[in-house]
């Protein structure tokens, strides 16, 4: 989680407003975590399912998020940009739903 959490905090701090804010909260099987950005222009959902061009040394930011947790949303407007991380946790029951109240299809 933490290595997640400093991955999107960097890029808030490199690529977009330079601040933003992190809230994190349990979830009845899972923990989960926003990380918003200010003035980020991140909106692609899809973003971080490919590492970045192998030739570079920098870039690898959301594609580390997304295999460090079990699910990944990124939502984006004029208003800044959200994540939020999804890690389930194996020791509480699995309900199947999200922090958002959908449901995320991760299982243990």
């Amino acid at each position: 989680m933490v290595v997640a959490v400093n991955e999107l905090a960097a890029n808030v701090l490199e690529h977009g407003a330079g601040k933003g804010s992190v809230h994190l909260w349990r979830a009845p099987d899972r923990w989960v975590c926003d990380v918003f950005d200010e003035h980020g222009d991140l909106s692609d959902p899809l973003a971080g399912y490919r590492p970045a061009d192998t030739l570079r040394s920098r870039g690898y930011g959301l594609w580390i998020t997304r295999q460090t947790c079990d699910f990944l949303e990124i939502c984006g407007s004029g208003e800044g940009s959200l994540t939020r991380l999804h890690f389930v946790d194996p020791t509480r029951a699995d309900s199947g739903r999200t922090g958002c109240g959908r449901s995320a299809g991760v299982s243990p």
